[in-house]
């Protein structure tokens, strides 16, 4: 045997075990190995469910919850009426509408805060009209 029939002999041989440790290495994983990984993106998965709860539970504490809806709907109010009444109580500073909605003085108080703040004279006579529907008596922006 030659020393060139030798080399390519031995390099054959290196490139069988090359191409043999290929075929392992992509070859199916053991089952231990499957099931670790698969635990680690169940894992995974539920810490990213339980960010998003938690983001999401945040996002709703920081936003007021919205109780003049069920109100107005409860005293009957319309969608204009209501609509009114959340306009008041932005131009008021209030953060809860509702508020509006507990005596005819809160009603007149933030109906004034409103005014000056530029609401408008529209805004007073609607806020007059849901004093008269809701308390049954005019709305009295001199009270102090």
């Amino acid at each position: 045997m030659s020393h060139e029939a030798a080399g390519f002999l031995l390099a054959e041989l290196d490139r069988r075990q090359i191409l043999n440790a290929l075929r392992e290495g992509f070859g199916a994983p053991s089952r231990a190995e499957s099931v670790h990984w698969l635990l680690l993106a169940a894992v995974a998965f539920a810490a990213l469910l339980v960010l998003l709860m938690l983001v999401r539970r945040s996002e709703r504490r920081k936003r007021p919850r919205d109780y003049l809806g069920a109100v107005a709907r409860r005293l009957r109010l319309n969608r204009g009426e209501a609509w009114t009444l959340r306009r008041i109580a932005r131009r008021a500073g209030l953060r809860h509408p509702a508020a509006l909605l507990l005596s005819p003085g809160s009603l007149a108080h933030a109906t004034r805060l409103a005014v000056q703040a530029g609401a408008g004279r529209t805004a007073q006579r609607r806020a007059d009209a849901v004093s008269r529907k809701v308390f049954g008596c005019p709305l009295r922006l001199s009270d102090g």
